[in-house]
């Protein structure tokens, strides 16, 4: 059996945070794991003197090339024999220009590219994040035959399934020093590290697995393999003995975990503790307050955008001046008795529409990777067809709007000459429609106002026993405003407004402080808390509960759940109640480890797998081991073949010792007797 690992970045691209190559770094990756071929594979580039270089300083190891590709917005690795090199590395460069070009390789370009692309392996990220899309992986069809997945679960879900590909586990590293080494290979049940065997064995599911046990439920968690189930792993030891340790050094080897540690959750200090709860809440309120009010907001901007005030004092002059000019109609003189002396100026819209549609237009001409997309549904000539169209209107439009221009400066101009000409003053010019549309706008946005000030129940978002709840409430006086507002003034004259959204809102003119943006928030209060099982805020104590369990609810966005001793922060009846179901549900999808001492985790948690840890002191300093089995197994083995008995482990982690057990047993049988 060989070990690969067959996604390997050794230079940093437009993709990776910044990182140093270390040529040192993967050759100690490689003892250390013993890992026997590894594939190169960077993204969108193939750099044959980095190839060679790593090739010449690792000469025990079969090293091949390969490149991550960006296709359609997922990520595939394609790995290349060493006999096809010189085609494979032109054909990289190509797959390197057109990315710098369009920032994604579309599926055509990559068929025409990589036209020979069976005589190759290739990986999509198949169970993995960016995921190869799946009308990709139907057109390429029996040229894949494997898939890399993002966790141990997911191999050992999709080694069970029926009609899947081969899944692959790899480290997906950066080659840097400071990087700590990765346990995410795959072993492939052949003696040989030739390409096309590699590839032969992988097509059979049955020859690949993530340990060297051949235990498909198993996967190596630490550098000197230890081995850990894909499901639900209890860890014990006495005090001191490893058990963080342990955690720590797993959270290291992999990336994307969740890690509950131990008194994190608990309220250590109680007015910190309130405080930074206060602060998340507060966080969360604002988040779901911004999206619910997103729209409002757009109205209040648009409203305060226009000049009211200006706009009445336009209105009436302009009124006047009619006013003005019909009962003055006797004294008219020659010049302003022409009609156009007391026209208005012609009143038009500019369609935007058709530009913006021609805009539209030219970027699906000019889709350039989705090309072949937009053609399933609408060919390059008929889009054409609808560009010359939509041309021809858009000019149509730019005519008449020209039109309308360059009458209303005519007419202005006559105006002007005959205003100077003539004795009676002209009527301003005035848009009646724009103003109307205004006072429209001015009307609507009152009664939107009004109605979000109704109070109303918005969400109510179950965690476990705990109720996340978020209320729209009007404010009750100016003092809830000021709270809210959180700046330093005086809200009082505002919020005798507040049942005039208009003048309420032209209240916030006069002061400088609140920024004119802000604005739309100080209609409407959010209440966002969280409930207890009572229907009451969650007390001190209850928010660590609650953490925990919006912790809990969060952590299947992970490929990795790790708990340090819950039971320092709560007590059995919650852990048993509430806490659980909930890591046994995780498991099923995720890895999970729990390390604890207490009985009620341990004994009620249906554990795939235990591991005991145990500190050694030593001249050198303390050593740590780590036995492992499963829970029915009479005995837990190291890495070394050490054996401990499991019946001692449990009963000294979760019972204190067989006497303390007899005697609390003993004790429980007389209070019930």
């Amino acid at each position: 059996m060989i070990k690969i690992d067959f996604h390997i970045h050794t230079i940093k691209t437009d993709l990776d945070s910044a990182f140093d190559f270390s040529l040192d770094k993967i050759a100690e990756y490689v003892q250390k794991k013993k890992i026997n071929a590894i594939a190169i594979t960077n993204h969108n580039l193939f750099d044959r003197a980095n190839f060679n270089l790593i090739k010449i300083h690792l000469k025990d190891v079969a090293v091949y090339p390969g490149i991550e590709v960006t296709l359609e917005g997922g990520h595939l690795i394609v790995v290349a024999p060493f006999t096809k090199i010189e085609e494979f590395e032109e054909q990289c460069k190509k797959i390197h220009d057109e990315f710098k070009e369009k920032n994604d390789i579309s599926l055509d370009s990559f068929m025409d590219i990589f036209s020979n692309h069976d005589e190759y392996l290739l990986i999509p990220h198949y169970d993995k994040k960016p995921k190869v899309q799946k009308f990709i992986l139907d057109r390429i069809g029996s040229s894949f035959i494997c898939g890399e997945v993002g966790n141990p679960k997911k191999f050992i879900r999709l080694y069970k399934e029926k009609g899947t590909l081969t899944p692959l586990f790899f480290s997906d590293m950066r080659m840097a020093d400071d990087i700590p080494l990765s346990n995410q290979q795959t072993y492939i049940d052949t003696d040989s590290t030739d390409f096309y065997s590699i590839k032969e064995a992988i097509r059979d599911k049955e020859k690949v697995y993530i340990n060297d046990k051949k235990n498909r439920d198993l996967f190596p968690i630490l550098d000197d393999g230890t081995l850990a189930s894909s499901g639900l792993n209890i860890i014990f030891g006495k005090r001191s003995s490893g058990k963080t340790y342990t955690l720590d050094r797993i959270n290291e080897n992999f990336d994307n975990v969740k890690y509950i540690k131990q008194f994190d959750l608990i309220e250590k200090d109680k007015e910190a503790a309130n405080k930074k709860f206060d602060e998340s809440m507060s966080n969360d309120r604002s988040i779901y307050s911004d999206e619910y009010l997103v729209e409002f907001k757009e109205i209040v901007n648009d409203v305060l955008s226009i000049n009211y005030k200006e706009q009445e004092t336009k209105l009436s002059d302009y009124v006047s001046s009619l006013v003005e000019f019909a009962v003055d109609m006797d004294n008219h003189d020659a010049f302003s008795k022409v009609p156009v002396f007391s026209e208005q100026k012609f009143e038009y819209v500019i369609d935007k529409k058709p530009k913006s549609i021609i805009d539209s237009i030219s970027n699906l001409l000019d889709s350039g990777t989705y090309e072949k997309i937009i053609n399933k549904y609408i060919s390059n000539d008929n889009l054409i067809k609808m560009l010359n169209e939509f041309i021809v209107i858009h000019m149509e439009k730019k005519r008449e709007e020209l039109i309308y221009k360059q009458a209303n400066e005519l007419i202005d101009k006559i105006q002007r000459t005959l205003s100077i000409e003539s004795s009676q003053n002209a009527i301003p010019s005035f848009d009646i429609n724009q103003y109307a549309t205004d006072v429209i706008k001015k009307n609507l946005f009152v009664k939107i106002a009004d109605i979000i000030k109704k109070p109303k129940l918005l969400l109510e978002n179950q965690i476990g026993k705990f109720k996340i709840v978020a209320k729209r409430e009007p404010f009750g006086s100016a003092k809830e405003l000021q709270n809210f507002v959180g700046k330093k003034g005086e809200y009082s004259s505002s919020y005798i407004l507040y049942d005039d959204p208009f003048d309420y809102l032209n209240s916030f003119e006069d002061k400088p402080h609140i920024p004119k943006d802000q604005i739309y928030k100080y209609f409407v209060r959010i209440n966002y808390q969280v409930l207890n099982a009572n229907g009451y805020p969650v007390s001190g104590g209850e928010r660590a509960e609650f953490n925990l369990e919006k912790n809990l609810s969060d952590a299947e966005n992970y490929d990795m759940l790790l708990i340090d001793e819950p039971e320092s922060s709560f007590d059995n009846i919650f852990l048993r109640t509430d806490i659980i179901d909930k890591i046994t549900s995780i498991s099923k999808k995720i890895p999970v480890f729990v390390s604890t001492h207490n009985n009620v985790l341990g004994g009620n948690l249906n554990s795939n797998y235990i591991l005991y840890t145990e500190a050694v002191n030593t001249a050198d300093g303390t050593i740590f081991s780590i036995y492992g089995g499963n829970k029915e197994n009479k005995v837990l083995t190291s890495v070394n073949n050490t054996q401990i008995k499991n019946f001692e482990v449990m009963i000294n982690s979760l019972e204190g010792g067989e006497e303390s057990y007899g005697e609390r047993k003993e004790t429980y049988k007389n209070l019930k007797d």
